[in-house]
């Protein structure tokens, strides 16, 4: 997944398991820069190397004045740029990473390393599904079946997806 890959709300949702409802929040507040975020005809969508931001702004943000989270972001914005192809292939590998102004110090690193995570588990998701326009009208389908990727997640959800999930 290239840096710059645009995610849906939901998607990004499911990467970082905060609630779409939130997410769409941290944009409205800005509390996301903008360059994190893009309208793809009428659709939100945020790029790949926001997700560690999507964590930090729903969790530690919240907490940090509006100038420090602006460079808290703008730290992880630059981390994720820099390192994505490493980050990509191991996210573990932002264990060290840390957000620093004046006496306060918060780590980030375990965040970062739990969104970029939860992304290669949902790219790795997004591989199995196809949209064949053969296949169920176009449909997003699993791969190599006709059962619907909707409605595979939708009893999924009556069994209780999230604890599978974990």
């Amino acid at each position: 997944m290239d840096s710059r890959e645009r995610l849906l709300i939901n998607e990004a949702s499911v990467a970082t398991g905060v609630a779409a409802c939130k997410i769409n929040q941290l944009l409205d507040d800005e509390v996301l820069p903008d360059s994190a975020a893009a309208k793809v005809a009428d659709r939100r969508r945020l790029h790949a190397y926001a997700v560690p931001m999507v964590s930090l702004g729903a969790t530690d943000g919240s907490k940090l004045s509006e100038g420090m989270r602006l460079d808290a972001m703008r730290q992880v914005e630059r981390y994720a740029k820099e390192n994505w192809r490493q980050l990509w292939r191991d996210p573990g590998s932002a264990s060290g990473l840390r957000f620093e102004s004046g006496c306060i110090t918060i780590s980030r690193g375990e965040k970062v390393t739990e969104a970029m995570a939860g992304l290669n588990k949902w790219a790795e998701a997004r591989e199995r599904v196809v949209e064949d326009p053969g296949v169920r009208g176009g449909m997003p389908v699993l791969r190599g079946t006709r059962a619907g990727v909707y409605e595979a997640a939708d009893a999924l959800a009556g069994e209780g997806l999230p604890a599978a999930l974990k």
